[in-house]
C-alpha cells in the first residue's frame, strides 16, 4: 500500500468479534459503540439506586419521561417531523 492509502483520515479497526470479521469500523464508530455501552452499563447502575428510593412506578415514570423528551430533542435536531398519531 502506499504512503498516501495508509494515511487515511478516518482510523479503521477490522472487528473480530462474533465472527465479524473483515469488517472495517472507523475509530468514530468504536467510540460511539462504548459510549453506548456506558450509558447502558449506567441504566441498571441508576435503576439499583433510585428504585429502593422512588419505588418502581415512579423510577419507570422517570425512565419514560427522559426518554421522550431524548427522542422529541433528537427529531427537534435532526428536523424529522412530529406525528404522534401517524399509527
Amino acid at each position: 500500500m502506499s504512503d498516501s492509502g495508509e494515511r487515511r483520515t478516518a482510523v479503521f479497526v477490522k472487528l473480530t468479534l462474533f465472527g465479524l470479521s473483515g469488517t472495517d469500523m472507523r475509530s468514530s464508530d468504536l467510540f460511539r459503540l462504548f459510549s453506548l455501552a456506558a450509558i447502558w452499563g449506567a441504566s441498571f447502575l441508576f435503576m439499583r439506586i433510585i428504585a429502593p428510593v422512588l419505588g418502581a412506578f415512579w423510577t419507570a415514570e422517570i425512565r419514560v419521561g427522559l426518554a421522550d423528551l431524548a427522542l422529541i430533542a433528537w427529531m427537534l435536531v435532526s428536523k424529522q417531523p412530529i406525528v404522534f398519531r401517524q399509527y
